[in-house]
């Protein structure tokens, strides 16, 4: 994984650092390099495949929620907005507001967790 890191390579660093079960890195390469990266280039589905190889194990990552659970939350709202089935009931739309909200306000704690910590050159 440092080879590959070295060599600016943070995809491949990720896959051996899941693959050798080191949770923590993992988390903290995606959420700095790999998933900024992926998101830039619209490659969402990879996100949130890498994300769900990830997700058994976020009870040994800390700051799960405000790193890839962000993540997963953002698709999981994207995928209920862009659902095409109608919206019958304002308690619908109400549901949505207020997860956007709470989105939102951990969306901002995540900001202030991981501002620190992207690499200089990001």
């Amino acid at each position: 994984a440092m080879h590959c890191q070295y060599y600016g390579d943070s995809m491949k660093a990720l896959e051996h650092l899941l693959k050798s079960l080191q949770w923590q890195r993992a988390h903290s390469l995606f959420m700095t390099s790999v998933a900024p990266t992926l998101f830039c280039s619209a490659q969402h589905s990879e996100i949130w495949k890498i994300a769900n190889s990830m997700e058994d194990n976020k009870s040994e990552i800390a700051d799960w929620d405000l790193g890839v659970g962000i993540y997963m939350d953002f698709y999981t709202l994207r995928h209920a907005f862009q659902d095409n089935q109608l919206i019958d009931e304002l308690d619908s739309l109400e549901k949505k507001n207020v997860s956007c909200r709470n989105f939102y306000i951990r969306l901002k704690e995540s900001l202030c967790l991981w501002k620190s910590k992207f690499p200089l050159n990001a």
